[in-house]
């Protein structure tokens, strides 16, 4: 019986010594498995070795707080990790949604909202020039009318009034709807 006894306590002795004697791995993938990753990465952060597991565990905590809609923390916290990229797309979308896109260029260049800010700030660059062209071309048609109704002769006038109303340069203007309008007295 005694023997029974000493039998017991030393393989108890051996049990225990070699769960205390679970290696750094062992012990890393415990705590992943438990889901304490912050613990992972505090223990085994600059334990090269187990880089994998570490990135492993930033991964997960950078899923969390995305899932969460925490994403300039994911960015804050995680930039390495693969949320941190759609944490920035999501971050860039909204401001897209507000319609800043100089500052999604600015902010997040590279991801798809950006390429889409550029897109439309070359729209908006083109319709601002092309309405200062249409102001242009309505002062400069407005201005040739004025002159062709100065003309005193009729003749001259709506020969000057049907040229004018040709003119591909003056077409879609007041102007030249005013010019028609003569031309048609």
């Amino acid at each position: 019986m005694k023997r029974t006894w000493i039998l017991v306590i030393l393989m108890a002795f051996a049990a225990l010594y070699l769960i205390g004697c679970a290696s750094p791995m062992q012990k890393a993938q415990k705590l992943m498995a438990a889901g304490k990753y912050e613990e992972v990465i505090a223990a085994y952060g600059s334990n090269p070795e187990l880089a994998g597991v570490v990135a492993e565990a930033k991964e997960k905590l950078a899923v969390n707080l995305f899932n969460e809609g925490k994403y300039q923390d994911v960015l804050d916290k995680y930039p390495e990790t693969a949320a941190a990229k759609e944490a920035m797309n999501k971050l860039a979308e909204a401001l897209f949604a507000e319609g800043k896109f100089q500052e999604v260029i600015d902010k997040y260049p590279g991801t798809p909202a950006a390429e889409k800010a550029k897109v439309e700030l070359d729209k908006q660059k083109q319709a601002e020039e092309s309405a200062g062209n249409v102001a242009d071309r309505s002062a400069k048609a407005d201005a040739k009318l004025k002159e062709i109704m100065a003309v005193k002769v009729k003749a001259l006038r709506d020969k000057a009034l049907k040229e004018f109303v040709d003119n591909p340069l003056y077409k879609g203007t007041p102007a030249a709807k005013k010019a028609q309008d003569a031309l048609k007295k």
